[in-house]
């Protein structure tokens, strides 16, 4: 069946999806989120496009996938990285450090459209993308063993810490998805993380 369209697939479902999401991320990143079509992509697999919506109900629920991976990254492939540092700031910094890098690979075209997703271009989809995510859950661990640690102050709950956190993160990952930005977003992101963690020591 080589050069033929691949239908809608029988029992390597999985595979078909994964290879869509390979496919897309890349053409994404590379063409802009807008200029890159259902069409472009089942064009490009060789799939039909009702094969496309056997798996994906729209380009958006792509992205929103590829950031859900991106979590996932974080869990298992950064995290486990802290484990041997001493000072919880220093893997609060690290970790912010290592985000921000990830960022920058899965690039502005693919965060940009995120963030449409989060503020209600698709409120299906938004709602996977919540204060449940693992990225907001490993930084309230952190902040919760620096608290255990007497090194965070206690004067607020691990929850709002967080909140302030992941607040300054979002907004500055927005900065730098704004057509005008010209700054590194890892040079950013280590003066903010500095000033975060100062803010963040117990008195």
């Amino acid at each position: 069946m080589s050069g033929g369209k691949i239908g809608r697939p029988r029992g390597r479902s999985g595979n078909t999806k994964q290879k869509i999401f390979e496919t897309a991320i890349p053409m994404f990143m590379k063409k802009g989120y807008d200029n890159v079509s259902i069409d472009d992509i089942c064009g490009k697999m060789g799939l039909t496009k009702g094969a496309f919506y056997a798996h994906y109900k729209s380009k958006d629920q792509l992205v929103v996938e590829r950031i859900l991976a991106a979590d996932s990254h974080y869990r298992e492939e950064i995290f486990p990285r802290l484990a041997a540092m001493n000072s919880v700031s220093d893997k609060l910094k690290l970790f912010c450090h290592l985000v921000f890098e990830h960022m920058e690979i899965l690039g502005k075209n693919v965060i940009r459209t995120a963030y449409l997703i989060q503020i209600g271009h698709n409120a299906k989809l938004s709602g996977q993308m919540t204060e449940k995510r693992e990225l907001y859950r490993i930084v309230e661990e952190l902040i919760q063993e620096g608290q255990a640690r007497r090194e965070f102050r206690e004067n607020s709950s691990s929850t709002d810490l967080t909140q302030v956190v992941m607040h300054n993160i979002r907004g500055l990952i927005y900065n730098w998805c704004l057509p005008s930005s010209q700054f590194s977003l890892l040079e950013a992101g280590e003066e903010m993380t500095e000033v975060l963690c100062s803010g963040l020591k117990a008195s």
